[in-house]
């Protein structure tokens, strides 16, 4: 991920949001990542990074469920089947088809409509405000590939150690959490 940060800072972006649907604490990984490519770089581009339930906080997020279904029914319903919502056991059982539908909880284009809108709502939100806290930098370049390499191994370096958590440790809020730059 840092060489597509790095990618959007070498083409110019004053800005970039990098939104990831992926939960469990990756998205604070994404968080310092985007912190420690600017204060390692010295770079001035703006960088907003987050789940994307964190975008529409009050519908939450799931896998599979009513949530992410709803979603792909609004951004691409060719792709929805909602009759393979139940899988055979040899497929993956509960890691295939239905993960998290509540028995009266089933998706519609009209919930996802309403997601979908809201977040794209507030990622135009971010963009504004991003952009207004953009400083540039004269005859500002982003660091070649090489460089690049070297703030994600000193990244890793700094941030591994508190990246490695169970599911049922995060579930229960028991995270390495991360100290801080000044602590690494």
């Amino acid at each position: 991920m840092m060489h597509q940060v790095r990618a959007f800072d070498a083409r110019g972006f004053k800005a970039a949001i990098l939104v990831t649907g992926h939960y469990g604490g990756i998205e604070i990984f994404l968080r310092l990542l985007c912190e420690y490519y600017v204060m390692a770089s010295g770079s001035p581009i703006q960088l907003y990074a987050c789940a994307d339930w964190e975008l529409n906080p009050e519908y939450g997020g799931d896998h599979a469920g009513k949530i992410e279904t709803s979603q792909l029914m609004t951004i691409s319903p060719e792709h929805v089947d909602l009759e393979r919502r139940q899988v055979d056991a040899e497929l993956g059982g509960k890691y295939a088809g239905l993960m998290s539908f509540e028995p009266d909880e089933i998706a519609s284009r009209e919930f996802g409509e309403a997601m979908v809108s809201g977040q794209v709502a507030e990622m135009g939100r971010k963009k504004d405000e991003l952009l207004a806290n953009y400083k540039e930098q004269e005859d500002w370049r982003a660091p070649d590939q090489n460089r690049t390499e070297e703030i994600w191994q000193s990244f890793w370096a700094k941030v591994g150690p508190y990246a490695d958590c169970s599911y049922e440790d995060y579930k229960n809020g028991k995270m390495n959490e991360f100290p801080g730059w000044d602590k690494v």
